[in-house]
């Protein structure tokens, strides 16, 4: 009945909304965390040491895009987030995000954001029509197929990706973003320097189309 009134879309976002509002309304109301190292948006990679955060099976679940996070003032001193700032709006959802995780961060605190790099897939797509972007996607996710849709398409998953994505960002975007949001000696990084800062983190071999940025409070 479901499937013949709403669209796949609708659907999907449907019930995305529905996991925001169970997590607001039913979420653990943890104000100080047992761990000072944010996993924020994990997934379903929960990390020993961390506390893991996402809208579904984490440590604490959360409404990353509601503008409000439920935790104390200066609890964590390292906040870590891959792939998941591209699916937040900018002015209504992620900038107050990040106003959140700058209150919420010691004196000092540390971030690394990381997102689909906006410079990357143009360069690209102007060296040779997303060939390499389709080639690097296969070798992360084996099962991963254009379905013979011709290479270029890649671009329009990497910026909508199933109605999920909302944005992506280059280094001089998203630095403009976080300093508007009272971050600080923001540096564009690399996976591999973010590893080596995170070594608990599991790796996602995503350097050849993502954009690694550190920041301080």
């Amino acid at each position: 009945m479901i499937k013949r009134l709403f669209s796949f879309r609708t659907r999907h976002l449907l019930y995305f909304d529905y996991l925001r509002w169970k997590a607001r309304v039913f979420g653990k109301k943890l104000k100080n965390p047992p761990h000072a190292k944010l996993h924020l948006g994990c997934g379903f990679k929960r990390v020993e040491g961390w506390h893991n955060v996402d809208v579904l099976g984490s440590d604490q679940n959360v409404d990353l895009a509601c503008g409000k996070l439920p935790w104390n003032n200066e609890v964590f001193d390292l906040v870590i987030s891959q792939q998941v700032i591209e699916h937040l709006e900018i002015d209504i959802e992620l900038e107050p995000l990040l106003k959140e995780l700058h209150r919420c961060m010691k004196e000092g605190g540390e971030i690394w954001l990381a997102c689909p790099d906006m410079e990357k897939v143009c360069r690209n797509y102007m060296e040779d029509g997303g060939a390499s972007l389709v080639k690097d996607r296969i070798s992360r996710h084996k099962n991963f197929s254009m379905n013979g849709v011709p290479d270029q398409h890649i671009i329009n998953i990497l910026f909508h990706q199933n109605y999920e994505h909302r944005n992506l960002f280059d280094f001089e975007l998203l630095k403009w973003l976080m300093e508007k949001t009272g971050f600080s000696n923001i540096t564009k990084e690399s996976e591999s320097s973010f590893n080596t800062r995170c070594p608990d983190i599991p790796q996602r071999h995503d350097d050849y189309m993502a954009l690694y940025v550190k920041g301080f409070k």
